[in-house]
């Protein structure tokens, strides 16, 4: 019993230091802030010197050092002695990945349950734009004349999303929408991020009005398998 209670007791404690970390990393991928900065390893200090402010920790650890100084518990956290304070690039993207997780999981559940869904192609066939420019006139104004030409035999997958195409009712511009996000998120300061952070950050950004809470997180985080050790 007493194993048990003190178990419990490190597994509140934990979650309780990892809260301000995660709705700080939630804040940055909804808000499209960059995370990362020139100098964005080791401790943390809170209450910097002058010659310290010179270099770029990253809005991710500036947010921490101004929630820190209104948090003891934070502060000393932070500040104390042992290398595992859970700010590393590494259980950044292991928060964004969970994230990630937890509002793909909506979607889908919405999609499940939906009657009916849309489906954006980006792209088609190089043989079916040959195709277009081939014939004497390739002006087609509407899918139902372009799917009059399109033989289902040889172009299967371009005569499905047609005809698709062609029985959608008229929609919004979500979609683009999310194109739109993935170009603030995607800049020439941050072409060095990597597929899953990238994917996880534009979850949070695109679907910034489903809230995620940091419980939620930490859940998703307990039954992933990790080498740190770390009782969730």
């Amino acid at each position: 019993m007493k194993t048990y209670s003190s178990r419990k007791n490190q597994i509140m404690k934990n979650r309780e230091l990892l809260t301000p970390i995660i709705e700080a990393i939630i804040l940055c991928g909804r808000q499209n802030i960059a995370i990362r900065g020139h100098r964005d390893s080791g401790k943390l200090m809170i209450d910097q010197t002058d010659d310290e402010y010179e270099n770029n920790e990253g809005n991710f650890r500036e947010i921490l050092r101004y929630r820190a100084r209104g948090d003891k518990q934070l502060k000393l956290f932070l500040e104390s002695n042992g290398h595992l304070k859970y700010t590393s690039a590494t259980i950044q993207n292991e928060i964004i990945e969970s994230c990630n997780q937890i509002l793909l999981k909506r979607i889908v559940s919405r999609v499940n349950s939906a009657q009916c869904f849309s489906i954006l192609a980006d792209e088609t066939a190089d043989l079916w734009q040959r195709r277009l420019r081939n014939l004497e006139t390739s002006n087609y104004r509407n899918a139902m004349e372009a799917l009059s030409i399109c033989n289902p035999e040889i172009y299967p997958n371009i005569f499905k999303l047609l005809t698709i195409f062609a029985t959608l009712p008229v929609s919004t511009a979500q979609n683009e929408r999310s194109f739109s996000s993935l170009k603030k998120i995607k800049t020439y300061l941050r072409n060095t991020m990597g597929q899953k952070r990238l994917n996880g950050l534009a979850m949070l950004s695109i679907n910034r009005k489903d809230r995620i809470e940091s419980k939620q997180v930490l859940d998703e985080l307990a039954v992933k398998k990790r080498r740190l050790p770390l009782i969730l």
